[in-house]
């Protein structure tokens, strides 16, 4: 829903927010229903390496957003090429972390025009970023509490002891088989 509201501000905007695979380091999952079919299978097996972090962290500006205009001259990457190729001219990206500054992935607003962000875009890129990393890190917590949920009821439904939950008013509300065995 976020990179669908990003685009619909400027026609000229294709949202992508990418996450990092945690057992790689391939940029994994790719949200943004314009983004670029060809783009989308290029960038999917881009492997960010801790070098690569650190040329996107050392090229962000002061406020972190990364600005990228592919039509700049002697800029004539592979992935430059590949930007063009697809139609795009310029990516604006900024890092997505969670609480702990953990690395999650990026928001990028690739763009069919050449040229960086005003200030407004700035902040909306910004604003974007942090309402994604807070998105990915409640989805990640979700998750895994119900992973956890899973795993004690299979250790539950395992003992030969009797388990049972009750709700506030004390009405039996899990019961594991033992019980009814």
């Amino acid at each position: 829903a976020l990179a669908g509201a990003i685009d619909g501000l400027d026609p000229s905007f294709v949202t992508s927010i990418r996450t990092i695979d945690p057992l790689s380091v391939n940029l994994g999952y790719q949200i943004g229903k314009r983004v670029p079919a060809q783009w989308r299978r290029w960038s999917e097996s881009f492997s960010l390496t801790a070098v690569a972090k650190s040329v996107l962290a050392r090229r962000s500006e002061k406020d972190g957003i990364l600005v990228v205009d592919f039509t700049e001259p002697g800029l004539e990457s592979g992935w430059a090429a590949r930007a063009r190729e697809c139609g795009l001219r310029a990516a604006w990206t900024c890092v997505l972390r969670d609480q702990s500054g953990r690395f999650l992935g990026s928001l990028s607003i690739l763009r069919r025009r050449a040229g960086g962000p005003d200030p407004d875009q700035r902040e909306l890129l910004r604003d974007a970023a942090h309402l994604a990393s807070i998105a990915f890190e409640s989805c990640r917590a979700r998750s895994a509490l119900m992973e956890s949920e899973e795993r004690y009821r299979h250790i539950a439904e395992q003992l030969s002891d009797w388990v049972w939950e009750t709700d506030e008013k004390f009405r039996i509300s899990y019961a594991s088989r033992s019980i009814e065995t």
